[in-house]
């Protein structure tokens, strides 16, 4: 077996299962799901049947979320908008600056961060009209707008930062008004339920497995996101991973002990 160096993709959102998809840049993680709310209202009314809700209800349900403790965790948030930010410009091109955090090319707020730099947004367009394949990891992205968490600091009764997913602006609407909510939780909050050497995302590490880290580790095919991060094993120290940036023999050997049941890292 050659121990060639396979390289490990650069990227920033990581697929922790369960429907948490984790942003390593912001170390924020976000539902996988950008419109739950319009399957689960978790009790509460005032709900539209697409998802729609206006900020305070955002906020209701925010913490209804919370109080169920939805997907193990209790400290769910709306996404925040930072206020000023220099990166916004009031032209598609990006050579106007904005005065403040109104326009597009936005990338210091949480969703200007992610429809720009992580799903390569553009300026003026829809993010589903994006190539970048993380756009995968998510599911029922609104061509709309979302709420923000940050309340309008001039008139914070009556106005809150808000981001189009449908164009990339971003710009404060009346509290009042219908938009869609997209939770994100602070830190990586599933980095617990990766399953080192589980090459082929079924729960549990086997031959297949193995296999599948020899044609990394031999050049014969280039490895995804998580199967850098799932097969990037070795060396072993004390019992743990210590991950070198590369899939080689050494890995291999580490996911095939591991499949006999001789190593028991998680």
């Amino acid at each position: 077996m050659l121990s060639l160096v396979c390289s490990s993709a650069s990227a920033d959102l990581f697929d922790r299962g369960g429907g948490l998809i984790y942003d390593d840049v912001l170390d924020i993680t976000w539902l996988a799901d950008a419109n739950l709310a319009s399957t689960n209202t978790f009790g509460l009314t005032g709900i539209g049947a697409d998802g729609a809700l206006n900020w305070s209800t955002a906020q209701s349900w925010i913490a209804a979320m919370n109080a169920a403790a939805y997907l193990g965790y209790s400290d769910w948030r709306l996404p925040v908008t930072l206020d000023p930010d220099s990166s916004c410009t009031d032209d598609i091109a990006g050579t106007i600056p904005s005065t403040d955090p109104t326009g597009l090319n936005c990338t210091g707020s949480e969703m200007g961060q992610l429809f720009y730099i992580e799903l390569g947004g553009m300026a003026g367009d829809y993010i589903m009209t994006s190539s970048d394949p993380d756009l995968a990891l998510f599911s029922n992205i609104q061509e709309g707008l979302y709420w923000s968490d940050t309340e309008f600091a001039p008139n914070p009764l009556a106005g809150a930062w808000h981001f189009h997913f449908d164009s990339g602006f971003q710009n404060t609407f009346n509290k009042l008004a219908t938009l869609f909510a997209w939770p994100v939780h602070d830190g990586d909050i599933g980095a617990a339920t990766i399953a080192h050497g589980d090459m082929n995302l079924d729960g549990q590490v086997s031959a297949g497995d193995v296999l599948i880290a020899i044609r990394i580790a031999t050049g014969l095919s280039n490895p995804t996101t998580e199967q850098m991060e799932r097969g990037d094993v070795a060396p072993l120290i004390g019992g743990k991973q210590n991950p070198d940036g590369v899939i080689n023999t050494a890995d291999v050997l580490v996911i095939q002990r591991k499949a006999l049941g001789l190593e028991s890292f998680p």
